[in-house]
This record gives C-alpha cells, sequence and structure tokens, in this order.
C-alpha cells in the first residue's frame, strides 16, 4: 500500500505504479492487477498454454468433424501440405480448414480460408439461384 493517492501496489506483481497503470472497475473501485499483470493473466486464461490449445484442437476436430489430428496432420502431407483447390499454402498462416459435406459431414479436404469460404458461396448460392434472380429481377431497369 501506498500513501500517494496517484499511486499503487500491484497485488500480482507487487510494484507500485501510477493510478493509470490500472483498470477501473464498474463498481468505481481500481483493480488490485496493474494492466500488464491483468492482460497476462487473460492471454493465458482466454488462449491458454501450448498443450491446452493442442488439446482444444484435438477436442475440435473430434467432434466437429469427426477425426483424430493425426487424420488431419496425414490429409495433409497426403496434400502436400498446400490446398485441395488452389494448391497454395493458408494465405492468412493458418491452418488449412477441413472441408466437408454440410449434409452427410463427410470430410473432403483441406482447404485453406479463401477457398473454403467460396466453396461454401457456391454450395449455398449457385446451386440455388432463386435469391440471385429475385434480385435482379426486383432491381433490373
Amino acid at each position: 500500500m501506498t500513501s500517494d493517492p496517484n499511486s499503487k501496489t500491484c497485488s500480482k506483481c507487487g510494484q507500485v505504479k501510477g493510478i493509470a497503470s490500472f483498470n477501473k472497475r464498474t463498481n468505481g473501485y481500481w483493480g488490485s492487477w496493474c494492466k500488464p499483470c491483468n492482460n497476462a493473466w487473460r492471454r493465458e486464461k482466454y488462449h491458454g498454454s501450448e498443450a491446452h490449445r493442442e488439446a482444444s484442437r484435438r477436442g475440435r476436430l473430434k467432434h466437429r468433424y469427426g477425426i483424430t489430428v493425426e487424420q488431419y496432420e496425414f490429409m495433409l502431407q497426403a496434400q502436400g501440405g498446400v490446398c485441395k483447390i488452389c494448391g497454395e499454402v493458408d494465405k492468412a498462416g493458418t491452418k488449412l480448414a477441413v472441408d466437408h459435406c454440410h449434409e452427410t459431414g463427410d470430410v473432403r479436404a483441406l482447404l485453406c480460408r479463401s477457398c473454403n469460404n467460396t466453396l461454401g458461396f457456391v454450395e449455398k448460392y449457385l446451386r440455388n439461384p432463386a435469391p440471385w434472380d429475385r434480385y435482379l429481377e426486383e432491381h433490373s431497369s
């Protein structure tokens, strides 16, 4: 505790810092942890450790697509590490998306985000052009 009303001691790191280094709570009081300590805690809580991220990925692949990480990695290797449609790595630098049939749930291939989004658009609208036709009819001169 400090006697200066413009500073306070972070209960996490123990450093005395200016009051601007703390978040003000909705109840009007200042938080007990400084912003850097609070941000580090939030990153760990919401993003987790590498082991937590890997466990989440395993669960997500199994729950959404019925495949294991090993099956994903096998598919990725079989595709040469690139998108099955455009033949490039994901431009956003993320892992390739698991493309699957929304009717059957069958996994088809791994796609970059761009191709996966485009394929979703094609499946939704080009196989059923009625919304496009209606729009053009309503807005033609």
